[in-house]
């Protein structure tokens, strides 16, 4: 009871605070850059690829500990090519941005960010390594291709004049989307973990199950971003 009152004294604050913003002649965040439709699906397209790489941060060293018993140090460098790989797509990102606009490029970051996740079902105590950390770099690379593109989007869709509010409004909602979407990915092992001892599973079998459906909703995620890109403004070359 104690949780969802926070809870629900946390929404009444956010829609207290809202309706002030909205009330003032010079508010701290001005919310009416969610009215414009571009800045909308690209803020969602943002968030849902932040929830896809803090999700399965979360989500993947406790599968590699609780599930096959490996050190936080094996867990660690089992993710260290990821970061790598984040590294070096970041500023590739914009330089692909700049070519092919943030339609393709979101298509294509979703697509690779799908195609890292898909195998991950099927992640079991006995799976390599090295394809668990080839799985987590190409999601990555995904992701690269995706956050901050489709946040420069949002932000180019603008007036100069809201530029500074789109971006704040912007980062808060794909903080705030990473956090629920962490959440919501415990919640989900948790569950599958309970479901999986009521069949008769043994507490490692359970615990996997739970991590199995985990991927299962971070594959979702990703799967909902690539169809949302659907709808982003194609990019116009010089010549036409």
């Amino acid at each position: 009871m104690l949780d969802l009152g926070l809870l629900l004294a946390g929404v009444l604050v956010v829609i207290l605070f809202c309706r002030r913003q909205l009330r003032l002649e010079s508010p701290l965040v001005n919310l009416r850059v969610f009215t414009n439709a571009t800045f909308n699906l690209t803020s969602l397209l943002s968030t849902l690829s932040n929830i896809a790489m803090v999700g399965v941060e979360l989500v993947l060293p406790l599968y590699l500990q609780n599930t096959r018993g490996s050190s936080a140090l094996t867990s660690g460098l089992v993710m260290l090519p990821g970061a790598i790989v984040m590294g070096i797509f970041n500023p590739l990102s914009g330089l692909i941005y700049q070519r092919i606009g943030a339609r393709k490029i979101s298509l294509l970051g979703y697509t690779v960010l799908l195609a890292g996740t898909l195998p991950m079902i099927w992640f079991g105590t006995t799976t390599s390594l090295i394809v668990i950390a080839s799985c987590y770099a190409l999601r990555l690379a995904g992701v690269a291709l995706v956050m901050m593109t489709t946040f420069t989007e949002g932000i180019n869709a603008l007036p100069a004049e809201l530029t500074a509010h789109g971006n704040a409004a912007a980062s808060t909602v794909r903080q705030v989307g990473g956090s629920l979407g962490t959440a919501a990915a415990m919640m989900i092992v948790t569950i599958g973990a309970q479901r999986g001892s009521l069949s008769g599973a043994t507490p490692a079998q359970a615990l996997d199950q739970g991590y199995q459906w985990a991927f299962i909703f971070l594959m979702l995620v990703a799967l909902i971003g690539l169809c949302a890109s659907l709808f982003l403004k194609r990019h116009k070359t010089e010549n036409e």
